[in-house]
C-alpha cells in the first residue's frame, strides 16, 4: 500500500504513535495566536486541527497526497468549528505557496518522499521572512 491510497479510517484508528510524536514536537515549538502554519502530510487532520486551536487568529493549511485522507479531514474538522483551518489534496513536491506561512510543520511524512529537493525549495518559498521549519522524520528510535 502506498501513501497515496492509504485508508483514512484505518490510519485514524492506528496512528497513535504519530500523534504522540507530533504532540512531543509541538510542545517544543513557539506558536503565537497569529501564526500561519502549513502542515505537510496532514493525514486525517487531527494534528492539523490541534495546531489550528493554537493559532486562532492565524490560519492552518494541511496538505496530503491521499485524497481519502483529505476528504476525512475536511469532514471531521469542518469550517463551522475550525474557521482558520483548511485542507488541500497536494503533493509536497508541488508546493506553490509564496511567503504565506510563519511555520512549516511535518511529522512522520518526509521519510516517504524520495526526492526532497523540490519539497525543500517549496518550503523555502512558502515561508515568510524569519519563518520556522519543524520536520520530524520517521525511523529507528522514533
Amino acid at each position: 500500500m502506498t501513501a497515496q491510497n492509504w485508508n483514512a479510517s484505518d490510519y485514524a484508528n492506528q496512528s497513535q504513535a504519530q500523534f504522540k510524536w507530533a504532540t512531543e514536537m509541538i510542545s517544543t515549538m513557539t506558536i503565537s495566536q497569529e501564526d500561519s502554519i502549513l502542515d505537510i502530510g496532514c493525514g486525517d487532520g487531527k494534528i492539523t486541527a490541534l495546531l489550528a486551536k493554537m493559532c486562532l487568529r492565524g490560519h492552518v493549511v494541511g496538505i496530503d497526497v491521499s485524497q481519502d485522507m483529505i476528504e476525512m479531514a475536511k469532514f471531521k474538522y469542518n469550517l463551522k468549528e475550525y474557521a482558520n483551518l483548511s485542507f488541500q489534496h497536494l503533493l509536497a513536491q508541488q508546493l506553490l505557496f509564496k511567503e504565506e506561512f510563519d511555520i512549516v510543520f511535518s511529522n512522520s511524512t518526509m521519510h516517504w518522499i524520495v526526492d526532497h529537493i523540490p519539497v525543500l525549495k517549496g518550503i523555502y518559498s512558502a515561508l515568510k521572512p524569519n519563518g520556522r521549519v519543524y520536520l520530524k522524520f520517521g525511523g529507528l528510535g522514533t
